[in-house]
């Protein structure tokens, strides 16, 4: 089984590894639970049912590690995007204050889409890898002379 205390550990480990913000523990395991079912409809390649595998504390079964990232970094996107793209709320609160400066407001926007685009290309690299996984595409022939070389099957 993989929790959900796991995949917010995995989650809040990134967003203090980038500075996104300051979440506890707790916090953390809230944005799972209101963002998971947007990571698992963007995770809808999956080769396991994620719906029916949910339960009240977690998946019913071992995600494997690349699975919990890709749903980790898709988390992360719903997270950067509600708190930070997407709200214009937010927004008008960095921007609106005259003790801000400005630019400083824009720097800090600037940085949070620069981890979003970090974010976005990992989640699709770790797809297409996730994807070609376990696929018989390939063959792969070693020659005498150690050389390898890729068949297509």
């Amino acid at each position: 089984m993989t929790t959900y205390v796991d995949i917010a550990k995995r989650m809040l480990n990134k967003i203090i590894d980038y500075k996104i913000g300051s979440l506890t523990e707790d916090e953390a395991y809230q944005v799972l639970l209101l963002r998971l079912d947007s990571a698992i409809v963007k995770f809808h390649f999956c080769r396991k049912d994620l719906y029916a595998l949910k339960g009240e504390e977690g998946f019913n079964e071992d995600l494997t590690n690349m699975e919990q990232e890709i749903i980790v970094l898709y988390l992360l996107l719903e997270y950067i995007d509600s708190e930070y793209i997407r709200t214009p709320d937010k927004l008008s609160t960095y921007f609106a204050s005259t003790d801000l400066n400005i630019g400083s407001a824009w720097n800090h926007l600037g940085q949070i889409r620069e981890i979003r685009q970090i974010f976005s290309t990992e989640v699709e690299t770790l797809c297409s890898r996730y994807t070609w996984h376990d696929e018989k595409v390939f063959e792969t022939i070693i020659t005498n002379n150690g050389v390898r070389y890729a068949k297509f099957v």
